[in-house]
């Protein structure tokens, strides 16, 4: 039996890796590979330099995005470091025979952290034009026309046509590069690159430059230090952590630990301004571009209501909701708008009050089996509840365990909450690493896309002192989803933060179960008609403004279902007023009014629209 057990465990870790190896192909072509499309940040390998982070100290700056910016990915192997850049530049040149004065990407290494204050870097640059396309051919730079990848006998490495490759795209150009870590050294103070094993760290600066006439105007860089001189001196170089499975950490911090530690107090430069989501139980922006369940929308209709518990809700306002989902390499995020018109917690039984609760299959393919992970939260906190001791802040049933059954401490910036005039907004987040059935070793899968999780959404109603119905998302559509895998829906990763869900059994071993009703329920926006009629606005409704971050103006939509004088205001993060858009009485019908803010610096900005007692907001992000 032992023997079968220990064959049993080695042909899962070689499958494991088979995968792994699998999901791990990098061709040079200046082409996205599939591995690139899983990271989502720098905290596992994808950089987005926008113009915002140009070099104080070099050159005039960058006037936008058009003009310099970039993302930039990262992988790793036993053998190289890779590179895939997006860069956009509206003009590319190569002008100069200085190499560094031409359009060019260069990254600027502390191969071993650990070994010393010194103040060279090892580096590599590669310039956006080849010596086919480019005005000043000798210019041109292939990685290491400087000479400054060496291996430990201080002997150069000769680049291969197999190593780079450059694209021109419509507005700026592409670079993909590998660099062999055996020659990221600098042997004449003896730094060598630390070993390639989970954990070890190396440091690294990221520079674009930017050549729109004959040399370089100015550069943008992610770094620690967010200077030219981390050309030179390590300390200002970020942080680069290995991670399993070819991943890279990146962190704007100073790697090197005899030395004062360097942060970059604008690192938030360098998440993708189109997904940034702060729990705070306000619509983020990236939110706004999801448009249904094929890409974490999800409408939960009164008529989506639980057959086989209490009570039916009699319309839209009794109970349904609007739900938001989606994901980085850390955390499942939600934001949920819930129409209900008695918002109460009247019971000590957390389930029994009103409350959103998430229900999980970990991996769909780890057998059949009667158990799911879940996590709560319940519509008002311990300071507004009727019964304080039945508010739930996500894991007071203790469902959510990492892989050896510890519990997950839930910290305030978890979860946040807020009454409205016909309902509660929610928002959270969950840890994927909690997202565990460590009891039967059914583990949360990779987020990668393409793999795929089990999850069941359920808001429960409590109009008086118990819960008397509930509305759910799933494919088995029954209360028996809270415990019973195969009836949840599916979740699946997809590129950019985005989850695709489907009311569809995620369990190949079982009979797919599918909920009929899903095109009907899921997909409609529940202030709108029902079936097909046309849709009739429930209360007075702000609508998201368009675009989304925007740069300088914006168009912001709304509708007014019956006369009523209507102010239309934005206020900045301390709650100051700083435009009047709107102030009049205005009839029934929809609205639009433009928002310019060339005066305003870049941030979130809260649009408030009052009718009466009624009041709605939405967040807005003015990134310049």
């Amino acid at each position: 039996m032992k023997k079968k057990l220990l064959f049993s465990v080695l042909l899962l870790v070689l499958l494991a890796l088979t995968v792994n190896a699998q999901n791990f192909s990098i061709t040079i072509d200046a082409e996205k590979d599939a591995f690139y499309d899983a990271l989502t940040g720098p905290s596992n390998g994808l950089v987005f330099m926008p113009y915002l982070c140009y070099l104080r100290d070099i050159g005039t700056p960058p006037t936008d995005d058009a003009d310099l910016s970039a993302k930039v990915w990262f992988a790793y192997d036993a053998d190289y470091l890779y590179c895939y850049a997006e860069v956009k530049d509206d003009i590319v040149a190569a002008t100069n025979t200085e190499r560094f004065q031409n359009d060019c990407m260069e990254l600027k290494f502390d191969p071993d952290p650990n070994s010393g204050t010194n103040t060279k870097t090892a580096n590599c640059r590669i310039t956006a034009k080849g010596a086919d396309n480019a005005e000043e051919p000798t210019g041109v730079d292939n990685l290491n026309g400087s000479g400054h990848l060496e291996d430990v006998e201080g002997t150069d490495y000769v680049v291969s046509e197999s190593d780079y490759a450059r694209r021109l795209t419509d507005d700026g150009y592409v670079l993909e590069f590998r660099v062999p870590f055996d020659y990221i050294n600098e042997p004449e103070d003896n730094r060598f690159m630390v070993e390639r094993t989970v954990g070890n760290k190396f440091g690294m600066a990221i520079n674009i430059g930017d050549n729109d006439g004959t040399t370089r105007e100015h550069m943008i860089q992610w770094s620690a230090g967010h200077t030219d001189g981390a050309h030179s001196y390590p300390a200002l170089c970020g942080t680069v952590t290995f991670m399993d499975n070819h991943v890279l950490k990146l962190e704007a911090v100073g790697p090197r630990p005899q030395d004062t530690v360097v942060v970059n107090p604008n690192a938030g430069w360098y998440i993708d301004p189109n997904f940034a989501v702060a729990i705070d139980a306000e619509k983020d922006a990236f939110y706004s571009e999801l448009t249904g369940p094929s890409n974490g929308l999800v409408f939960m209709p009164y008529l989506c209501y639980l057959r086989d518990i209490g009570t039916p809700p009699t319309d839209n306002a009794d109970l349904s909701a609007k739900v938001w989902f989606s994901y980085d390499a850390d955390y499942l995020y939600c934001y949920a708008e819930v129409k209900d018109d008695i918002v109460a917690a009247t019971n000590t039984e957390r389930f029994q009050n009103d409350c959103m609760e998430l229900k999980f299959d970990p991996d769909p393919n780890s057998g059949t089996n009667t158990k799911t992970s879940n996590c709560r939260i319940t519509a008002k906190g311990a300071d507004n509840a009727e019964e304080p001791t039945g508010v739930d802040n996500l894991n007071g049933s203790g469902h959510l365990e990492d892989v050896e059954g510890t519990d997950y401490i839930v910290s305030e910036s978890d979860y946040a909450r807020r009454l409205t005039d016909d309902g509660y907004v929610l928002e959270f987040r969950v840890p994927f690493d909690y997202i565990n059935e460590p009891e039967d070793n059914r583990f949360m899968v990779e987020r990668t896309v393409g793999n795929k999780f089990g999850m069941a959404i359920n808001i429960g109603d409590n109009d008086g002192t118990t819960r008397e119905h509930m509305i759910q998302w799933s494919a088995g559509h029954t209360d028996g989803a809270h415990s019973y895998p195969a009836l949840c829906g599916t979740a699946t990763f997809m590129d950019n933060h985005v989850l695709k869900l489907e009311a569809v059994g995620p369990r190949p071993q079982d009979t797919v179960v599918v909920n009929p009703n899903a095109e009907e329920w899921y997909t409609k926006d529940p202030t709108a008609g029902i079936k097909g009629q046309p849709p009739v606005a429930e209360s007075f409704n702000l609508l998201t403004n368009y675009p989304n971050p925007f740069n300088p103006s914006t168009t912001i939509k709304f509708s007014v279902p019956k006369t009523a004088f209507v102010t239309l205001k934005v206020h900045n993060t301390l709650g100051q007023e700083v435009a009047q858009l709107v102030a009049q009485r205005l009839n029934e019908g929809v609205y639009t009014v433009n928002w310019n803010a060339a005066e305003f610096p870049s941030g979130i900005y809260i649009v408030r629209m009052v009718a009466g007692d009624l009041i709605n907001t939405s967040k807005m992000v003015l990134l310049k």
